[in-house]
């Protein structure tokens, strides 16, 4: 385990490198936008980049520095869902927009957890029609 903060990796899986940027979370995309355009690859190579920021309000910058896949959390899903109806609030500068799940951002997949635990501060704790979850994501190889 290894905890990136403002700094780029690059590992290898079954022969293939991958770059994961951990960029740490100021809820400022745009002061936030210059330190990941500053750990982007600059050695000239094509890499399948992971993203992971706090908050899914950096994905629309990150989709085009050329990032392939954005993990978040911070909204919990909204924690309050209604049926037909989904999160109620979202604590993300797009409201529920990005609230919880998988979206496409061109070419970049953006992934937000609703995570296990809750809101602090003055949002309400507690969980109405959105059930925590912890992600497992599973990275392979080219077929």
């Amino acid at each position: 385990m290894r905890w990136l903060r403002d700094e780029r990796i690059t590992l290898a899986h079954h022969g293939q490198l991958f770059d994961v940027i951990g960029l740490s979370c100021t809820h400022k995309p745009f002061e936030d936008i210059v330190r990941l355009k500053s750990l982007l690859t600059t050695d000239g190579e094509e890499r399948f980049t992971i993203l992971l920021y706090h908050s899914p309000d950096l994905a629309p910058e990150a989709a085009v520095t050329g990032i392939d896949l954005q993990l978040s959390g911070h909204t919990h899903g909204g924690q309050v869902c209604l049926p037909f109806w989904g999160a109620v609030f979202a604590g993300s500068l797009y409201g529920t927009l990005l609230a919880q799940g998988r979206y496409q951002l061109g070419r970049m997949t953006l992934y937000v957890t609703r995570g296990v635990g809750l809101e602090g501060k003055g949002a309400p704790r507690v969980r109405f029609l959105c059930p925590p979850e912890i992600v497992l994501w599973e990275i392979g190889g080219a077929a």
